[in-house]
């Protein structure tokens, strides 16, 4: 994995939690081996916290921090 540009225009797209939109990387850091990243979505996107299962979820395949 490589570190992500700032204002590098992405599609971002999580079947698990319904979301499929653009956004623009407004941060990234090193954690380890892995990048972290910040977006800005674009375009009007609206996202909705996921309830507990789907965060339980998230969290255990490593995609989201508490």
């Amino acid at each position: 994995m490589e570190r992500l540009p700032l204002r590098a225009d992405v599609m971002l797209r999580c079947d698990k939690i319904g979301l499929q939109t653009r956004a623009i990387v407004r941060h990234c850091g090193q954690k380890g081996l892995k990048y972290t990243f910040g977006v800005e979505f674009a375009g009007g996107c609206r996202w909705v916290p996921p309830n507990e299962e789907i965060r339980h979820a998230l969290e255990e395949a490593d995609m989201v921090t508490v």
